[in-house]
């Protein structure tokens, strides 16, 4: 092993119990490793952010809720997609993006469900017209409260977004821009920790 990692100098990982102890095992492995390893084990920042954000997204907030609930609903059942996509012709929604689904394990997917949600937002109350057991099974179409909420939401994340794009889109070593990254995310959530649009659901 020392072989190949004679020119390694340090080594990112997710921040996961099981690469904790990858990272023990190539440590002890290598001899004479600067500091016997102190800093060999450089932590994801891209994990951290994802982290983070997941941390803010776990407290419920209703007008999330309800546009997840709505956008599942919809996606769930090739019909339905269907008559949605004819409620954006209708309505002439000029975003030629669908509905963006959710994955568990990525924060900006939610991200993503919301934009998407937004860009098509005069769509949703134009496709329960046509669908009427929208009504039934859902129980209320997202309004203009709830889409100004979003937007909101939107804006406060697009900081996380761009700080993740950042990192996985870089072909360089960034290491040397990890701090100021962070502490970019730290002035942004102590901007808005007491931004009455944002305070009841932005806890940690």
């Amino acid at each position: 092993m020392s072989g190949w990692m004679k020119n390694v100098m340090t080594m990112t990982v997710e921040n996961v119990k099981t690469n904790d102890a990858a990272i023990n095992i190539i440590v002890k492995k290598i001899s004479g490793i600067y500091e016997n390893g102190k800093h060999f084990h450089i932590r994801c920042m891209t994990h951290i952010i994802n982290i983070v954000v997941k941390m803010l997204l776990k407290h419920e907030v209703y007008h999330v809720k309800n546009l997840q609930d709505v956008v599942k609903y919809i996606r769930t059942f090739p019909q339905r997609i269907k008559t949605f996509k004819q409620a954006m012709k209708d309505v002439a929604v000029e975003s030629q993006r669908f509905l963006c689904g959710e994955t568990p394990t990525r924060w900006n997917s939610t991200f993503e469900l919301l934009r998407s949600a937004y860009d098509v937002k005069d769509a949703f109350l134009e496709y329960s017209h046509q669908h009427p057991m929208f009504h039934k099974t859902v129980g209320r179409v997202p309004s203009h409260s709830d889409f100004e909420m979003i937007k909101k939401m939107m804006e406060f994340l697009e900081k996380f977004k761009k700080k993740t794009e950042k990192v996985l889109c870089s072909t360089k070593p960034i290491f040397h821009t990890y701090t100021r990254e962070i502490l970019d995310i730290e002035q942004h959530l102590r901007k808005h920790e007491t931004n009455p649009d944002l305070c009841l659901w932005y806890r940690i």
